[in-house]
C-alpha cells in the first residue's frame, strides 16, 4: 500500500468523475499540486472540485510533514 504521503491527484484530468492518483515523487509534482490547490480555493465544499481540493490539501500536508 502507498502512504498517503506518496499520493496525490493526477493533475491532467480535472474533468474526471473519479479522482485518480498517482505517487508525489519529485519537488515539481508538490509544486503541480499547490497550483492546483490555489486554483481550488473558491470551490464549494460539497462540490467535485470542493472534494478535490479536500484530497489534495491532505495528501500535500502528508507529504510535507515527511520531507
Amino acid at each position: 500500500m502507498i502512504s498517503p504521503a506518496k499520493l496525490m491527484l493526477n493533475l491532467f484530468d480535472k474533468g474526471a468523475t473519479t479522482m485518480d492518483i498517482r505517487p508525489v515523487e519529485t519537488d515539481t509534482d508538490y509544486h503541480t499540486a499547490l497550483e492546483e490547490i490555489e486554483s481550488l480555493m473558491t470551490a464549494a465544499p460539497d462540490s467535485p472540485d470542493g472534494e478535490r481540493l479536500d484530497v489534495l490539501v491532505t495528501l500535500v500536508e502528508a507529504y510535507e510533514n515527511k520531507h
